[in-house]
């Protein structure tokens, strides 16, 4: 059964809606204010967030699906976290949710090698602007580079 996060989030894109959207049509209907984060919150299921059941009638409106769908995608879920069969969700996986397609962003390619700018020293300070990385700027002027 999908979750009530996936509901959200797959029926949202098929209607072409933002997180906003939902919010704001939310609190139109329902006379509640979400916010663009609690809707993120749902479908992330977020420290086991799920909507409250007062928002499920007028969810299903401004969704167009059937409320009972998503109450027992609503129950399947927190039956999941209770039985603690939910897989974690990695800091990718929140991103990729959070981010539009097509930002031009995506992770890093490596998390290992040298910082540009930054000390070579692994201990204490440069005594030297020897010690500080040639490829990036000059060295502070608090470090004195010895004459020739």
């Amino acid at each position: 059964m999908e979750s009530i996060g996936d509901l959200i989030r797959n029926r949202r894109r098929q209607l072409g809606m933002s997180e906003e959207d939902v919010a704001r049509a939310l609190a139109d209907v329902s006379g509640f204010a979400p916010t663009r984060t609690d809707v993120w919150r749902w479908e992330s299921e977020y420290e086991g967030r799920t909507p409250d059941p007062q928002y499920l009638p007028y969810l299903a409106v401004i969704l167009e699906v059937d409320e009972a769908a998503l109450r027992r995608a609503r129950a399947a879920t927190k039956a999941a976290r209770k039985l603690k069969i939910t897989a974690p969700v990695s800091p990718a996986e929140v991103l990729a949710s959070v981010l539009t397609e097509g930002t031009g962003l995506s992770p890093l390619g490596t998390t290992t090698g040298n910082t540009v700018g930054t000390v070579r020293s692994v201990v204490g300070t440069p005594k030297s602007g020897a010690d500080y990385d040639q490829r990036a700027s000059p060295p502070p002027p608090w470090i004195r580079t010895p004459p020739p």
